[in-house]
C-alpha cells in the first residue's frame, strides 16, 4: 500500500507562497514551548521588546549598559517570547459536504493551511466533524507531522469516499414530464419555513458541530476514528491560546436559519482564543433546472415538492445571501474570521483570491 502524501491534495506550485505566508490572528500561547508564535509575555528571546527601570531581584544580564552610561541609572532589556500555538483545523465531513467537490475542496485548503502551520512551527490538530461524532485524526509538531497530515487527510477521504459508496448521495433526475428528485448536494433551502423542511418526517440528526458545542459545556468525549490514522479522543472544549479553524458548508438541519446557532459556533472557535470560517458556498451547482422537483435533504432525507422557476431561484439566492450575512455576524460579534468562498475551487485561487485578502492568511 502506497503511503499517505500531501501531493495528493497539496499542489507543488503552492508550497513556496505557503511558506512566505503565515496564518493571522495573533494571541499569547499558555506555554513556553518554542515556535515563530509571538506571545504577549516577556521572555528571553531575540525579539527586542523595550526596556525598564533595574528593580531588585532582576537578572543582571539583562541591564542595558548603554542605557546605564547614557542615563546614569540602571535599565533592562525586555524581549518578547516566541512560542508555539495548536492550530485546529476542523474539516466538516458530513453529508451535503461529501456532495459533489466541496469535500475535495475543504481537503485542499486544510492540507494548504496544516502545510503552513507546521512549516511556521505550530502544532497542528485535524478534526473531522462527520454526523454526530467529531472525529481526532492526529497532528502534531514539524517536519514529521507533515505524514501524520497527510495520514489525516487520507483517513478523511476515505471516510468522505466510504459514504458515498454507501449510497448516501443519490442524484435523482426528473420523473415522467417533470416531476422529478434533486439530492446529494444537501439540499436544505435557507429561509425555508421548517414545516415544510420536515415534510419527510422525523427529527434532524444533530450534526458534529452541535454535538461538539455539547461536548464543548459537558466535557470531551472518547471518540476515535477507524480510518488508518492515529486517532486520539475526540475534539472536546477548545485549547486556549490557539487557532480554531472551520472549514464547512455551514448546513444544520437544525440550525439553518437560528442565529442562536451561528453565535454558539461562533463562540465555539473563539473560545481557542482566535478563530476562523471558510464557508464553503456553491450557489449554482445545488439549484436544479428549472420544473418541479422534490428535494431530498442529504444530512436527514426529508423533502420538500418545488416548482423551480426564476421567482423561486430568487428567492432562493436572497435568502442564502441573508442566511451567509447572519453568519458573518455572528462570527463578527465574537472576533472570529468569516471568509465565505466558492466550491469546488483550486486551493490556490480560494487562498489568492480570499484567505489573502480576508486577512487569513499573509
Amino acid at each position: 500500500m502506497t503511503a499517505p502524501n500531501l501531493d495528493r491534495w497539496l499542489e507543488r506550485p503552492l508550497v513556496p507562497l505557503l511558506e512566505r505566508l503565515q496564518l493571522l490572528g495573533r494571541a499569547a500561547a499558555p506555554q513556553a514551548w518554542s515556535g515563530r508564535y509571538r506571545a504577549r509575555s516577556k521572555g528571553r528571546s531575540l525579539e527586542y521588546a523595550g526596556f525598564r527601570e533595574y528593580v531588585p531581584g532582576d537578572d543582571p544580564r539583562t541591564l542595558d549598559w548603554q542605557a546605564l552610561a547614557r542615563l546614569d541609572r540602571p535599565y533592562v532589556r525586555e524581549y518578547q517570547a516566541e512560542r508555539e500555538r495548536t492550530v485546529t483545523l476542523l474539516i466538516d465531513g458530513s453529508a451535503s459536504m461529501v456532495a459533489g467537490d466541496k469535500g475535495d475542496t475543504a481537503l485542499e485548503l486544510a492540507a494548504a493551511l496544516g502545510y503552513c502551520t507546521l512549516h511556521h512551527g505550530d502544532r497542528l490538530e485535524v478534526v473531522l466533524l462527520e454526523g454526530p461524532r467529531a472525529l481526532a485524526l492526529g497532528g502534531g509538531r514539524g517536519r514529521p507531522a507533515r505524514h501524520r497530515l497527510a495520514v489525516a487527510l487520507a483517513a478523511a477521504a476515505g471516510r468522505m469516499a466510504g459514504q458515498r459508496a454507501a449510497g448516501v448521495l443519490q442524484v435523482g433526475q426528473p420523473a415522467g414530464d417533470r416531476a422529478g428528485t434533486h439530492a446529494g448536494k444537501g439540499q436544505e433551502v435557507p429561509g425555508e419555513p421548517a414545516a415544510a423542511r420536515a415534510a419527510g418526517g422525523g427529527p434532524p440528526v444533530p450534526t458534529a458541530l452541535r454535538a461538539a458545542l455539547q461536548r464543548w459545556h459537558s466535557g470531551p468525549g472518547g471518540e476515535q476514528a477507524r480510518a488508518g490514522a492515529r486517532a486520539g479522543p475526540a475534539w472536546g472544549p477548545p485549547r486556549r491560546g490557539g487557532l480554531a479553524i472551520l472549514i464547512s458548508d455551514l448546513l444544520d438541519p437544525g440550525g439553518i436559519d437560528s442565529p442562536a446557532y451561528f453565535r454558539q459556533v461562533a463562540a465555539l472557535l473563539a473560545a481557542a482564543g482566535q478563530g476562523a470560517v471558510i464557508h464553503l458556498l456553491d450557489l449554482d451547482d445545488r439549484v436544479p433546472p428549472p420544473g418541479e422537483w422534490t428535494l431530498v435533504d442529504a444530512e436527514t432525507g426529508t423533502t420538500v415538492e418545488v416548482t423551480v422557476d426564476g421567482s423561486l431561484l430568487a428567492r432562493y439566492r436572497q435568502a442564502v445571501a441573508r442566511w451567509a450575512e447572519g453568519w458573518r455576524r455572528a462570527c463578527h460579534a465574537q472576533q472570529v474570521l468569516y471568509v465565505a468562498v466558492p466550491a469546488p475551487a483550486p486551493a490556490r485561487t480560494l487562498i489568492a483570491g480570499h484567505l489573502v485578502p480576508a486577512g487569513l492568511l499573509g
